[in-house]
C-alpha cells in the first residue's frame, strides 16, 4: 500500500487505486488516517480478489446503479426466478437460507429475516464477522471441532455468495438493481484455511469384505440399498449423481455422467465416463426389471417418485452400515472413495482421477490408498 492510495478529501479519507484497467475511487469513511490505512489494505485485498475471480467488472456495475439499495428479498426472487443458472432446485432453496444464517450468526441476531435487510448489510466486514462468531462457538474444543467449524463455515459462506454467481452478474440476473457498495468485499473475503488429511485411511480389508459380502444380500431383500451399495462401491458416484442417474446414462458396461441433464449439473462441469466390471450393469438392470420397476432411458434407476424419496435410501444406508457395526461418519462417500481406490489400484491414480472427475489431482489423492485396496 503507497501513501499516494490513500489521500485526503476535506475532513476524509478516500482510497484511490487502479485494478484491471480501471481506476476507483471511494470513502473510506473515516477522518483517521491509522484507520483509514487499515481499511485501505482490506478493501484493496477484497477488491484484487474480486478481480481474480473475474468478477470486478459486473460488480462495479452492480454497485454503480442508481436508485436506492434493492432488498435481498427481491435479489432472492430474481435468483429463484433465472433460467440461466445451472442448479437445481435444492440450490435454489438452500442458498437463500445459507445467506439468512450469516446474517444471523454475523449480527447474533437470530430473528433476523431477509425480507428485512437491503443489499447494504453485505460487506467484507459481515463475512469476516460471520467467519469468527461461527469459529468462536467450538473454540478449546479440539482442533478437530475447530478443523470441522472452518470446513461448514467455508461451506455455508460459499452457497450464500452463490447467489451472486459470475454467470448470474453477466446474464444480466440483476441488472438496474444497485447492489450496495459492499458486495465485492463480501464476495472477496478468503475461505477459512483449512487442514486435511494427507492420504486416506482406508478401512480394514476384512471390514470391506463383510460390506460387500452383505451387500449381496441386499440383492433379495432391499432392492433400493442394493442399488446404492452396487453403483456407489463399484462406479464410485457422488450422491448427487446417483439420485439423478437415468438409465439413459447406461452405456453398455459404462455409465455416462452428463455434464447436464435437466436440472442436474455435473460437480466438474463436465460429463465423464465411469467403466464397471462386464455385466454388472445388465444385471442391475434385470434385478431392477424383476422388482417391478420401469427401466425406459428417461426413467431413474433408483426407485422413488421424487428427489426426497431417493434421497431417503442414503439415509437408509447410513443406518444399515452402522448396524453391521461401520464406526465411520461417512457412509456413501466413503463407499466412493473406496472405489476410487480400486480404480488406483488397478490402473493409476491418474485413471482414478478421470473416473471420480476430480479437477485436481491432489483431491483424487487424498482419496486413494493405493495397494490396500482390491479392485473390484
Amino acid at each position: 500500500m503507497r501513501p499516494s492510495n490513500v489521500l485526503r478529501v476535506g475532513d476524509w479519507y478516500h482510497l484511490r487505486i487502479q485494478i484491471a484497467g480501471k481506476r476507483i475511487t471511494e470513502s473510506l469513511d473515516t477522518q483517521s488516517l491509522p484507520e483509514a490505512k487499515r481499511r485501505a489494505r482490506a478493501r484493496v485485498e477484497e477488491l484484487l480478489a474480486a478481480e481474480r475471480a473475474g468478477r470486478l467488472g459486473e460488480l462495479r456495475a452492480a454497485e454503480r446503479a442508481e436508485g436506492p439499495v434493492a432488498g435481498l428479498a427481491e435479489v432472492v426472487a430474481r435468483y429463484s426466478r433465472a433460467v440461466v443458472l445451472p442448479v437445481g432446485d435444492r440450490a435454489r432453496r438452500d442458498n437463500p437460507v445459507a445467506l439468512r444464517r450469516v446474517l444471523r450468526v454475523a449480527t447474533g441476531n437470530e430473528e433476523i429475516e431477509l425480507e428485512q435487510c437491503s443489499c447494504a448489510v453485505l460487506s467484507g466486514e459481515l463475512a469476516r464477522e460471520f467467519q469468527r462468531r461461527w469459529l468462536e462457538r467450538v473454540r478449546g474444543l479440539g482442533p478437530a471441532p475447530e478443523n470441522s467449524a472452518r470446513v461448514s463455515a467455508n461451506s455455508i459462506l460459499t452457497q450464500a455468495r452463490s447467489l451472486f454467481s459470475k454467470r448470474a452478474m453477466k446474464a444480466g440476473v440483476y441488472e438496474g438493481l444497485n447492489l450496495g457498495p459492499g458486495l465485492a468485499g463480501f464476495l472477496g473475503v478468503e475461505r477459512l484455511a483449512v487442514a486435511r488429511v494427507a492420504n486416506y485411511q482406508p478401512p480394514a480389508p476384512e471390514q470391506v469384505e463383510a460390506l460387500r459380502a452383505e451387500a449381496a444380500k441386499l440383492q433379495s431383500g432391499d432392492v433400493a440399498l442394493w442399488l446404492v451399495m452396487m453403483i456407489g462401491l463399484h462406479a464410485g458416484l457422488r450422491r448427487g449423481e446417483l439420485v439423478a442417474l437415468r438409465w439413459g446414462w447406461v452405456q453398455g458396461d459404462s455409465i455416462v455422467v452428463p455434464a447436464t441433464d435437466g436440472a442436474f449439473q455435473a460437480k466438474s462441469k463436465v460429463g465423464r465416463a465411469v467403466p464397471l466390471r462386464p455385466g454388472l450393469l445388465a444385471e442391475v438392470r434385470a434385478v431392477c426389471a424383476a422388482a417391478g420397476q420401469q427401466v425406459g432411458l428417461e426413467d431413474y434407476v433408483l426407485p422413488g417418485g421424487s428427489v426426497g424419496a431417493r434421497l431417503e435410501h442414503f439415509r437408509l444406508l447410513g443406518r444399515w452400515m452402522r448396524g453391521l457395526g461401520w464406526k465411520r461418519r461417512q457412509t456413501s462417500h466413503e463407499l466412493r472413495k473406496l472405489a476410487a481406490s480400486a480404480f488406483a489400484a488397478a490402473n493409476n491414480v491418474f485413471a482414478a482421477q478421470a473416473v471420480m472427475g476430480h479437477a485436481d489431482l491432489e483431491t483424487t489423492r487424498r482419496y486413494v490408498a493405493v495397494g490396500e485396496i482390491k479392485p473390484i
